[in-house]
């Protein structure tokens, strides 16, 4: 591809920075993937089913499906506020790459640590914080440049008031059907 083809696709797509960065996502969730489907085909299919899986204290198999499922719980967010912040076109590029490169080595060193050992690990320590910090930047990247595109604060203020209010009175109802602790 000439230089000329190259800039005119980037010019036309202004995501390529988090489109990079979410084919790599998708290529650790199928490691994460393989992972798992290569310690279930040499057991029994009956091992598959997560009860058994508890009874049979499988711990390769259980550290696997743990791994897979913590990317799960993280790499769908994340991906998507990448792809807003660098869609808004608000944050440098370079700031948007080293987002997105903070979060996969991240979930790398998490990876690694849940497959070594079960328990605290230096790379689960590691790859969970890189990922905390990866959402919580993240977020605040999107929220920073959803402002820039409107205007500026006072534009947003009823949004902010509004979420507030909305997060206040889920903390205030969050605990009424919680059964209490027997003393």
């Amino acid at each position: 591809m000439s230089s000329t083809s190259s800039t005119a696709a980037a010019a036309a797509l202004p995501i390529v920075t988090s489109t990079f960065w979410l084919g790599t996502y998708g290529l650790l969730q199928l490691t994460l993937w393989l992972k798992i489907m290569t310690i279930r085909s040499v057991q029994p299919s009956s091992t598959h089913q997560l009860q058994n899986l508890a009874v049979t204290q499988d711990i390769r198999n259980l550290r696997a499906t743990r791994a897979h499922g913590n990317y799960i719980e993280n790499a769908p967010i994340f991906s998507l506020l990448l792809l807003v912040v660098d869609a808004m076109n608000v944050i440098p590029k370079t700031l948007v790459n080293g987002l997105g490169g903070l979060f996969f080595f991240g979930r790398i060193f998490h990876m690694m640590g849940m497959w070594a050992y079960e328990g605290s690990t230096v790379g689960r320590m590691v790859g969970a914080l890189a990922t905390l910090v990866s959402l919580g930047i993240g977020s605040g990247m999107t929220i920073y440049s959803a402002v820039q595109v409107l205007g500026g604060w006072s534009c947003v203020q009823v949004k902010f008031g509004v979420i507030a209010l909305i997060v206040l009175l889920g903390n205030c109802f969050a605990g009424i059907n919680v059964e209490k602790k027997k003393e």
